[in-house]
């Protein structure tokens, strides 16, 4: 064949099969668009059926409606060529296209995924639209619960929302469920124009039913199919209307709802208030939407000092800050819906004072901020450390090169047999460093599947506890490990350097072979066996197993690593103790992470000590805080509230307690029970324990402890005496400056570790500068050593000095233990009522003593008796008495207090509540006298009465010890100089 032939024929195959390739691609594009205008067409008909009631198609047409995945593959079908010259032109072609309209390619499959999210969330909200006319609450609920895309609050044409459509239709559980999604009331329908609008929409739906009626009339009768699909609208528009009206209805007859209940307002800071409130006990069917607080100045709101809307109904507390402190601020509260807002609810108490419990005697708050102060301390010991360094680096440029080539060699030498790493898998006497790594439910562990146990020193050197608490300082920096070491070896010639120097070098190993810095904090106690072995585990919880940069590290769980090695049950070692405590070591490192929630706390100081420690106990749960309950959500502690709590043991009450004052009160009283039937305080050993009075102790902004303390006598055990703690489960012993450093590292985490880098560097730097004083052989060495030895006892004043300012668990202990001391709000104080003086002298005025019981027993006095117990029993059991006033108290006369007491129970704890309880009724009277003060107490004494007999108690008398025939009369407290008074009252006095 000719080739010029081939040429032609080819061409015109080419022709040809551009043709067929342009009618084919007509004929999809026509098939396609008429296609996707009825899947569109499809889609409208579904929005306007919930979105809007103005745009309603004439044509329903649903079932024309077409997958997108299912489009795409017709398309493709009829787009292969069918001219047979064709297919590798056109491959090249579209290959071609597509490389030089890649990035176009792109971006169009970024738009049609945004559009197939829009279609999707416009979809589910169309259904959740759908949902709430049809009152669907399943299909709601599966909607929020499964779509990540759903708006609750949009808005249909009709300026809806789901919310609206839920309210309006009296659908309350819909409501709920979409409030609790972050549903919001639509602000946009305000007042009168949310019932205009409905019957806007009641009259265009009845409109359209009447349109959709006359075309039903005037059709063909031959037209069935166009009469049906009228029809259908008509049903649909049917439909609307009654929505419409129901809702319309549900409006006309809604009410506002009542007002919130329980409206607290408290004091959170000097500067804030805070107010807490429950919604309205019964809604009379209008559902709550939103709250309105007000706060004014005037007690009367007659000028408003500010409002908030609270939008989310949940939401039943607001703090309100930037207040003046001293001011008083009145609060009331409002619940709305789309009616209006409810009466207002005023707060109980009717007013709050932002203040402070420092305000009282001015003390400085422990949470000032002190880290620029340990700061600027750091840089001037860094300073210091640099000049010495260039001092130290011109005395070691004099040493001869022989001597410095000695040096280097025996470094070389050293570095050669310790460049590597080895896991010790057999743990002899001696000191080791043991580092526990987990994630999730695995712990590293190496290739022969061992912990990461490195050893210190092949000999334990006495004890450890100082050693140990120094290494605890340093886990809080781990990044000063390499630096620290450097120093120490400087000063190698120290005995006391050389333990801490090994400790330093095994944990720069650990550090290598691990391939990380932190290795977390230690447990608070080392592991010691009967053979001398000492492992100290530090444990820290990775984020992720990649963290762990060591090829010779695998990750194993936990319970597969505690079946595989299992302990040696004839003799338990150090290794095995490690394994079999794996568990219980992880728990511990999660349970020392965990902060409390906000809150106000009544913590319990209880002590144990030793030869060389003394320990503090704290629940197992929660190491880092002391055994506590919770007595309020609000942490703050206002100046009322603590005049109040101080002023109760000294009797300087000079008005009636305010209810923010009794609430507190309140408050306390029930902790104590709470936190003293925890412990299992017995009713006996509670009688003594007293309120720490000094300061309220802040472990951050958000949690503050008010503390319990037993008897000085009994706040600190010793070995050998009784300690009904001692052995009770849920609790831990740990040593005074290992809690510091726990609780520290919870709770102040910035400060610590600041504190922990200084601490150990003025350490070090100290016993260089002493190793070079010892050594300075001239005049000059000694005086600039001396100088250095000054600096260094400066700096360390300083940073005592602040750490002084944050150690509260000293100053409470100190004060607890203080015998001396006649401190601390008894129990019993606490816990007494001022009496009224309005009742019969044989009304219960009840009121404990300082040694009081808890519960306190009901009143059974008799008819001849003062006192409640037996003879047999009375130097062991509590007992009753009741007490009568024999002198001018400005009350009733025959008014007598009950006090509920112990056999410890002295005349003098009884006559000093006696007069001050009466005081406190003096002045809840409204009267101005008699008051006696404390002052006058001593002029007051206790007698016992029996017919024209009586016998006065000495003040260290305990009144139960009483006998016969005494605990036939009675007791009154008379002024001594008044010798007659009781004797006198005791026969004009009916029993």
């Amino acid at each position: 064949m000719d080739p010029d032939d081939d040429t032609d024929t080819r061409g015109g195959l080419m022709k040809l099969a551009r043709k067929l390739s342009h009618r084919e691609r007509k004929d999809i594009e026509k098939s396609h668009r008429s296609r996707a205008f009825s899947a569109d067409y499809g889609t409208l008909r579904k929005t306007a059926s919930v979105d809007s009631i103005h745009q309603i198609p004439e044509i329903k047409c649903d079932h024309l409606e077409i997958s997108p995945n299912v489009q795409i593959k017709f398309n493709k079908k009829l787009l292969i060529p069918t001219s047979p010259s064709m297919p590798s032109r056109l491959y090249r072609s579209r290959s071609a296209k597509r490389r030089t309209s890649g990035g176009d390619n792109e971006d169009r499959k970024t738009d049609r995924k945004k559009s197939e999210k829009n279609n999707r969330s416009t979809c589910d909200m169309l259904t959740l639209f759908e949902a709430a006319e049809k009152e669907d609450l399943e299909t709601a609920k599966a909607i929020l619960e499964t779509s990540n895309s759903v708006d609750v609050n949009w808005m249909n044409a009709a300026n809806l929302t789901a919310l609206d459509v839920a309210i309006l239709t009296d659908n309350g559980p819909l409501a709920c469920l979409l409030l609790a999604q972050g549903a919001r009331e639509n602000l946009r329908w305000v007042g009168k124009s949310r019932a205009l609008e409905l019957s806007q929409l009641i009259k265009d739906a009845e409109e359209k039913t009447n349109d959709l009626t006359n075309a039903i009339l005037n059709t063909t009768p031959g037209s069935t199919a166009l009469i049906k699909e009228i029809e259908k609208q008509l049903d649909y528009w049917e439909w609307k209307t009654s929505i419409a009206k129901k809702m319309k209805y549900s409006y006309d007859h809604a009410n506002p709802p009542d007002p919130p209940t329980n409206v607290v307002v408290s004091v959170s800071s000097p500067t804030s208030i805070l107010i807490q409130f429950q919604e309205p006990e019964d809604c009379n069917g209008a559902l709550v939407t939103w709250y309105k607080v007000e706060w004014s100045m005037c007690e009367d709101f007659a000028k408003m000092a500010g409002e908030s809307r609270l939008t989310d109904p949940s939401v039943r507390e607001l703090e309100i800050h930037n207040l003046d402190t001293g001011s008083k601020y009145y609060v009331r509260v409002f619940a709305g819906n789309m009616k209006g807002l409810s009466a207002p609810e005023l707060s109980i108490p009717t007013c709050a004072e932002p203040s402070s419990w420092r305000d009282v005697d001015q003390r400085p708050s422990r949470l000032d901020e002190k880290l620029s102060v340990m700061d600027a301390l750091l840089a001037n010991v860094q300073l210091h450390r640099e000049t010495h360094q260039v001092e130290r680096q011109f005395k070691e440029s004099r040493v001869s090169p022989s001597a410095r080539r000695k040096t280097n060699m025996r470094k070389s030498l050293k570095n050669i047999f310790s460049n590597t790493t080895k896991f010790q898998k057999h743990l002899r006497r001696g000191m080791y460093l043991a580092c526990i790594l987990y994630c999730d439910d695995r712990v590293a562990v190496s290739s022969e599947e061992l912990l990461p146990i490195v050893e210190v020193d092949d000999n334990v050197h006495g004890s450890i506890h100082n050693d140990f608490h120094w290494l605890m300082k340093v886990a809080c920096t781990w990044e000063d490990v390499r630096q620290l070491k450097q120093d120490m070896e400087k000063g190698t010639h120290s005995t006391t350097l050389h333990c801490r120097c090994k400790m330093l070098q095994a944990a720069l190993h650990l550090q290598q072979a691990l391939g990380m810095q932190d290795l977390g904090h230690f447990f608070y106690r080392p592991i010691k066996d009967s053979g001398g072995t000492v492992v100290m585990v530090t444990v820290n919880a990775v984020p992720e197993m990649k963290a762990v940069a060591s090829s010779s590290i695998k990750w194993m769980p936990v319970s597969k690593l505690m079946k595989k090695l299992q302990p040696n049950t004839d003799q338990s070692t150090a290794h095995d103790m490690l394994f079999t405590s794996l568990p219980e070591k992880i728990s511990y490192h999660k349970m020392c992470q965990q902060v409390l929630e906000r809150g106000l706390y009544l913590g319990y100081l209880k002590l144990r000590s030793s030869v060389d420690l003394i320990r503090v106990l704290v629940p197992e749960k929660t190491p880092n805080v002391l055994p506590h309950v919770k007595v309020r959500t609000n942490s703050h502690v206002s100046r009322e509230e603590w005049e109040w709590l101080q002023n109760l043991d000294a009797n300087q009450v000079k008005e009636p307690p305010t209810a923010l004052q009794l609430g507190f009160q309140e408050e306390i009283k029930e902790a104590t029970s709470k936190l003293l039937n925890h412990l299992g305080v017995t009713e006996d050993q509670a009688v003594s324990h007293r309120l720490y009075d000094i300061e309220v102790i802040e472990f951050s902004p958000d949690v503050s402890f008010l503390l319990l303390l037993p008897p000085s006598e009994e706040v600190c055990s010793v070995p050998g005496q009784s300690d009904h703690l001692a052995h009770r489960e849920g609790f831990l012993s740990l040593p005074v400056q290992i809690f510091e450093m726990i609780h520290m590292c919870t709770y102040n985490r910035a400060f610590i570790s600041r504190y922990s880098r200084l601490s150990s560097l003025l350490e070090m730097n100290s016993l260089l500068a002493q190793h070079a004083h010892r050594e300075a052989f001239s005049a000059t060495e000694l005086s600039t050593a001396k100088d250095r030895v000054r600096e260094m006892q400066e700096f360390q004043f300083c940073l005592d000095d602040t750490w002084k300012g944050r150690r509260w668990i000293m100053d409470c202990l100190t004060y607890a233990r203080d015998k001396q001391i006649r401190g601390g709000i008894p129990l019993g104080v606490l816990y007494a009522p001022p009496p009224s003086p309005d009742d019969s002298p044989l009304t219960d005025h009840r009121v404990m003593s300082p040694h009081f019981m808890m519960p306190p027993v009901e009143d059974t006095v008799g008819s001849q008796e003062f006192l409640q117990v037996d003879a047999d029993a009375k130097s062991h059991q509590p007992g009753n008495l009741r007490i009568y006033a024999a002198y001018e108290s400005g009350l009733a006369k025959g008014t007598s207090v009950k006090l509920h007491v112990t056999p410890r129970t002295t005349a003098r704890e009884v006559i000093n509540l006696v007069v001050q309880q009466l005081n406190k009724a003096v002045l809840m009277k409204g009267m101005a006298e008699p008051i006696y003060t404390d002052d006058q107490l001593a002029d007051f004494c206790l007698v016992a009465v029996i017919g024209a007999r009586e016998r006065c108690l000495r003040d260290d008398y305990q009144p139960l010890q009483l006998q016969n025939p005494w605990t036939k009369g009675r007791l009154f407290v008379r002024l001594k100089s008044n010798v007659l008074a009781a004797i006198e009252q005791g026969n004009a006095t009916a029993v």
